[in-house]
C-alpha cells in the first residue's frame, strides 16, 4: 500500500493527520490491550491539563525530560498548541512539565512571543543540561511564530528563542523539535529544529544548546518540492563512534530518515 504524504501546510494551521495514523492508533490499540490481558496495570500517572479553558488539545505532544527538578527521576513534557493562555490570544498554546516521580505540575510555559495560532507547544522535548546547573532542559516549537524555544528545565527561564537562519517568513520553524547530546564538544545538550520551508523541500537546522548559535543546517542530499525534510527530527546517542551525539530527520516524500554526523551526512535506513 502506497502512503500518501499530508497536504501542504498553510501558516498559522494545524496540518492534517496522515491517512496512516489511524492505522497505527489502531495498532497501538491492539498492542496496549494485548498487554491488559497479561497483566493489569494502571497508568503511574493520569496527567490532566492544568488550562480547563476549552480544547487545548494537551497531549498532542510528549515527551520524556532528563530529571529536571532534582529529584534524580526523569520528568514528563506535555505540549497544549491550541491552548488558549490567560489573557493570551487564541491557539498561542502552552506547555507544561510536570515531575515523572509523583506527577505534580512543576512549571506551566508560555510562549514569549505570543500570537494567534502560534501553535506554541505543537512539538516538545527534553534536552541534556544546557546551562550547566546539572538538570534537563526544554525545547518547545511554535511554527506558527516560526520560532523555538529553549527553557531551563530547573527554574523555568526562557534561555535562548531561535529563529530560521532564512528568517521569519513562512517557513514552519519549529514543526519538529529535538535536543541531541552533546555535538560540539563543550559537555552540553544540544538542538534541532526542523522547518517545512520554501516549497515545502524542508530543512533542519542544528543549534548550540549552551549558546543558542547555529552550528550547521542540514538539507535532504534528495531535496524535491514537497519533500518535507525535516518532518520529524530527533537526536541519538553516538553512532559512528566519534563521541558525540547524531541526528535522524526524517522526508516524508522520500521514506528516508537520514542519520547526520559533524563528518559526514549518510542514509541510516530506507522503508
Amino acid at each position: 500500500m502506497t502512503l500518501e504524504p499530508p497536504s501542504l501546510i498553510a501558516r498559522g494551521g494545524v496540518p492534517p493527520i496522515p491517512p496512516y495514523a489511524s492505522l497505527v492508533a489502531l495498532l497501538l490499540t491492539f498492542l496496549v490491550n494485548q498487554s491488559e490481558i497479561s497483566a493489569q496495570r494502571a497508568p503511574w500517572h493520569d496527567l490532566r491539563s492544568p488550562n480547563q479553558g476549552g480544547d487545548g488539545l494537551f497531549g498532542y505532544s510528549v515527551s520524556g525530560v532528563p530529571d529536571a527538578d532534582g529529584d534524580g527521576r526523569g520528568d514528563v513534557f506535555v505540549g497544549a498548541h491550541s491552548a488558549r493562555p490567560q489573557g493570551g490570544p487564541n491557539d498561542a498554546g502552552e506547555a507544561y512539565l510536570f515531575s515523572g516521580n509523583n506527577g505534580s505540575l512543576l512549571h506551566t510555559f508560555i510562549s514569549p512571543n505570543q500570537q494567534t495560532s502560534g501553535e506554541f507547544g505543537y512539538a516538545v522535548s527534553g534536552v541534556p543540561d544546557t546551562d550547566g546547573d546539572g538538570m534537563g532542559d526544554l525545547l518547545v516549537g511554535s511554527f506558527g511564530e516560526n520560532r523555538a524555544h529553549l527553557f531551563s528545565g530547573k527554574s523555568g527561564e526562557l534561555l535562548h528563542s531561535l529563529i530560521s537562519p532564512i528568517g521569519l517568513g513562512d517557513v514552519n520553524f519549529g514543526y519538529s523539535v529535538a535536543g541531541v547530546p552533546d555535538l560540539d564538544g563543550d559537555s552540553r545538550g544540544d538542538l534541532i529544529v526542523g522547518s517545512l520551508a520554501s516549497e515545502n523541500r524542508g530543512a533542519a537546522y542544528v543549534y548550540s544548546g549552551s549558546s543558542g548559535m547555529i552550528l550547521y543546517p542540514l538539507a535532504s542530499p534528495n531535496s524535491m518540492v514537497s519533500g518535507l525534510f525535516g518532518y520529524s527530527v530527533s537526536g541519538i546517542e553516538d553512532v559512528d563512534g566519534d563521541g558525540r551525539g547524531d541526528i535522524c530527520t526524517h522526508s516524508i516524500r522520500l521514506s528516508r530518515c537520514l542519520s547526520v554526523s559533524l563528518e559526514n551526512l549518510f542514509q541510516m535506513f530506507r522503508i
